[in-house]
């Protein structure tokens, strides 16, 4: 279930087949063909008039579906054949007069050979999974890499691939499986990107057909992509054809034009809100579309610039949202079909009630799932903890206007990701914009880092960010170096006066939509804005990547992972130091570590060999859940999803069981793989963190000292990318 789009290509057979495919606003009849191929077609105004295969000259692809024709696509045009596996039901499509290739299967090693492996359906097989059966997130990166050793290594050239890769878990009912991965070139940091997003749209691109969609090309005008059965179609500028009926997304385009409903335009979403847009389709396509939308901040090509799936769960951090805004791509729109079956429906059932039944008595998801949820957590946090002012003060804690009390007020609902009862994320109505979910960086982000203490000036300026497709934590870490230098006095002449305390919502405006010099500079990120600033070390920046909001200093595991993480800094790609600490720790997971052959508890800020040992096994661990699609905010060592359930979740999804050792050895190979992109890119490996985090310890409070000192730092760093094999 994986699809190549080209879109340069599909941008220009499109254009071709709605010439070609002329119909009534009456009818639309569907006729099987041969049984190697299903004919789509319109007939004349009341009577639908049966045709042929197509003929190989119009583009017909063999090997087809021999059971139920597939509709075409809302909007779409008749006279098209769909192009079926007839064992995995993937296809492609080839519309007479498009070009061959536009859309095509991809058939790199274990692209889509889910579930796992030969033979692993009845007991599940312990050990690594073969190429051919490894998760779609790792099979990406052999895509990607095979583009950068073509030589295509900017993030903007057409030819590299931006991949939208869903777990084989997403959409099997299991709790902690709601999520899809982006895999590209970052326009921010030129390496190797990779982020994810929870919630439905890794069901709904299983759901469509493409699990695994491979995008390269530039389409001629700002277009829609709309993905059903296995099958794509690009809507261009011209006016849409959806579903005439919000819960029927897959009738006709005659059918909707006889509807009278007005068609959106997709040059008319390009500069529409990330909400507005999202709105949009929704109600053309049908409310169980899964969307992921672009804002104006991608179409500006902004280096931050996100893509915002489902409303409220943003494939945040790295600047992928402007890859497909250079790609004239808006929107992805997948409609909703019939998901491949899972191996063991009945385990999943049985992990699902048992993780239902765990969950409420585990500390870290009571948490999560209790409002105002764990997103406001700044203002519990001692002084050093979090980002303040620029990770500049460590000896003051956020201000009362953070209090948890304070976004209760304005609390309205969860936004939960299916299937999951801990419903991480919780929806907040700020003074000003759309509602807006909360993660768990971006009040950091956007508050106690950049000098501002009220609830409702924090949630504008997230609204503003989502909305206008921007990541706050790239937004927090930008602002957060402007603040600095204006006030070290180094702002250009014009450009805004401003400092920490100053409400960031203009400047997210002001980088989503204009086009001086300073909207330029702040759409570039931290590190090049420092640079042209002359405040290097303003810049709070790993890869040019902006730093979580989590202080590494009192944490040097994370600070580790910040630094060797391949894709740059996440504060998820390890679970923190702090949970394992004596003190400040949580005692329920450290049966957890001691199963990974881990210590517990273990002093947070020790910096040592050890130390290094330890993230590295972790930093494989949560690599594996990311190659699985499976959510750390559900999993070991801290929550309900034990070691023992993961490799039952697996099995139950896929037929292939690992045990933990397989697992660390997967997420070390994905790692692995990120690593040898970046090497083929030329991309250096950073040797240390900002120079603050090793030169100016925490002032005060429960973590006071704790600095990286940077020889140690140095001599751990080079020794967990040896035990990962990152040197």
């Amino acid at each position: 279930m994986a699809l190549r789009v080209d879109l340069a290509a599909l941008s220009a057979g499109t254009a071709e087949s709605v010439v070609l495919s002329a119909g009534t606003a009456e009818s639309v009849v569907l006729s099987a063909g041969t049984a190697e191929s299903v004919v789509l077609s319109a007939g004349t105004a009341g009577a639908g008039v049966p045709v042929e295969a197509a003929p190989a000259a119009c583009g017909a692809a063999g090997g087809g579906s021999r059971d139920t024709p597939s509709p075409t696509l809302p909007g779409g045009d008749p006279g098209t054949t769909i192009a079926r596996d007839s064992v995995r039901g993937s296809g492609s499509r080839a519309g007479c007069g498009q070009p061959r290739g536009a859309v095509d299967r991809v058939d790199a090693p274990g692209i889509a050979a889910l579930p796992g492996p030969p033979g692993t359906a009845g007991p599940a097989a312990a050990g690594p999974p073969d190429p051919a059966g490894e998760p779609a997130p790792l099979a990406a990166l052999r895509i990607l890499a095979d583009a950068v050793a073509a030589g295509h290594r900017d993030p903007f050239d057409p030819a590299v691939p931006l991949i939208l890769a869903a777990g084989p878990l997403a959409g099997s009912g299991a709790p902690g499986t709601a999520r899809v991965a982006a895999i590209g070139l970052s326009p921010l940091s030129g390496a190797v990107g990779e982020t994810r997003a929870e919630g439905p749209f890794g069901a709904a691109l299983r759901s469509a057909g493409a699990a695994t969609l491979v995008l390269t090309g530039r389409a001629a005008r700002p277009s829609i992509l709309v993905l059903h059965n296995g099958s794509a179609e690009l809507h261009e500028s011209a006016e849409l054809h959806g579903a005439a009926e919000p819960h029927e997304a897959a009738k006709f385009h005659g059918a909707a034009q006889a509807h009278g409903a007005a068609q959106p335009h997709a040059a008319e979403l390009a500069d529409a809100g990330t909400v507005a847009a999202t709105e949009t389709l929704r109600a053309r396509y049908g409310v169980r579309a899964g969307i992921a939308v672009i804002g104006p901040a991608g179409r500006r090509r902004a280096r931050a610039a996100t893509i915002l799936t489902d409303r409220y769960f943003p494939l945040a951090r790295l600047g992928f949202g402007a890859i497909l805004g250079d790609r004239n791509l808006t929107a992805i729109v997948c409609l909703p079909g019939t998901p491949p079956p899972a191996p063991d429906p009945a385990g999943l059932a049985a992990i699902a009630a048992r993780y239902r039944a765990e969950q409420p008595d585990n500390p870290l998801t009571a948490w999560q799932h209790e409002p105002p949820g764990f997103g406001v957590w700044p203002y519990e946090a001692a002084p050093g903890y979090g980002a303040r002012r620029n990770f500049a003060d460590t000896a003051t804690a956020a201000g009362d206007g953070l209090a948890p009390e304070r976004f209760l007020d304005r609390y309205r609902d969860a936004a939960p990701c299916p299937d999951c009862p801990t419903d991480c994320l919780k929806v907040f109505a700020p003074p000003a914009g759309p509602p807006v979910a909360l993660h768990q960086e971006a009040v950091a982000a956007l508050g106690p880092n950049l000098g501002v203490d009220d609830a409702g000036t924090v949630l504008a300026a997230v609204a503003a960010c989502l909305d206008a497709g921007l990541d706050p934590v790239s937004v927090g870490g930008t602002l957060g170096c402007l603040y600095e230098a204006a006030e070290r006095g180094r702002l250009p002449a014009g450009w805004p006066r401003c400092g920490f305390g100053t409400d960031p919502a203009p400047f997210v405006a002001a980088a989503a939509h204009g086009d001086d010099e300073f909207a330029t500079a702040l759409r570039d990120g931290a590190a090049r804005l420092a640079r042209r600033l002359g405040v290097a070390d303003a810049a709070m920046t790993v890869r040019d990547v902006e730093l979580p909001p989590f202080d590494p200093r009192l944490q040097p595991g994370l600070a580790l992972a910040y630094a060797a993480a391949p894709t740059g800094p996440r504060y998820d790609a390890v679970e923190h130091d702090l949970d394992f600490d004596p003190v400040h720790g949580a005692p329920h997971c450290w049966p957890q570590l001691r199963e990974l052959g881990l210590t517990a508890p273990e002093p947070a800020q020790r910096l040592d060999a050890g130390r290094a040992d330890r993230t590295a096994v972790l930093l494989a661990l949560w690599s594996a859940l990311d190659a699985y699609g499976i959510c750390p905010y559900a999993s070991t060592p801290t929550r309900p999803l034990s070691l023992a359930l993961l490799g039952e979740l697996v099995a139950a999804g896929t037929g292939y069981r690992p045990d933990t050792a397989a697992l660390l050895e997967l997420g070390a190979e994905r790692l692995r793989r990120q690593h040898r992109i970046n090497a083929a890119l030329g991309v250096a490996e950073p040797d240390g963190l900002p120079y603050r985090m090793h030169a100016e310890p925490v002032a005060t409070g429960a973590h006071a000292g704790a600095v990286l000192d940077p020889e140690s730092f140095a001599a751990a760093l080079t020794r967990l990318r040896r035990r990962l094999g990152l040197s």
